[in-house]
């Protein structure tokens, strides 16, 4: 996880796998903060979109394809990732993919 404030890195951290965890987390480094986050959909897609929003973060989820890497930056790793997303968040250049409701995604 990557936090950006003002264009800056202020914390890097290996969090818990666990999304109610995650947004405990964040909310105890930043009292007060307004905050929002962004990560690359994936398998377990939409669970930790909930638990983040549920726990008052504002969170859009992105389509790994859409974020824009530099043609020599190929090599893909957690870290490296997490930095890119902080800094195109805090930037304004993502845009999230469409979530589906709890029960439309049970469905499918």
């Amino acid at each position: 996880m990557t936090c950006v404030c003002r264009k800056q890195i202020v914390k890097t951290a290996t969090v818990p796998a666990e999304p109610a965890r995650r947004a405990a987390s964040v909310l105890r480094w930043f009292p007060g903060a307004t905050v929002a986050s962004a990560y690359e959909a994936g398998f377990s897609a939409f669970v930790l979109h909930r638990a983040l929003t549920q726990g008052g973060i504002a969170n859009l989820v992105v389509n790994p394809a859409s974020i824009a890497v530099a043609a020599n930056d190929k090599v893909k790793t957690d870290r490296r990732d997490s930095k890119k997303l902080a800094r195109d968040l805090a930037d304004g250049r993502l845009q999230g993919i469409y979530i589906p409701t709890f029960v439309a995604e049970s469905l499918t």
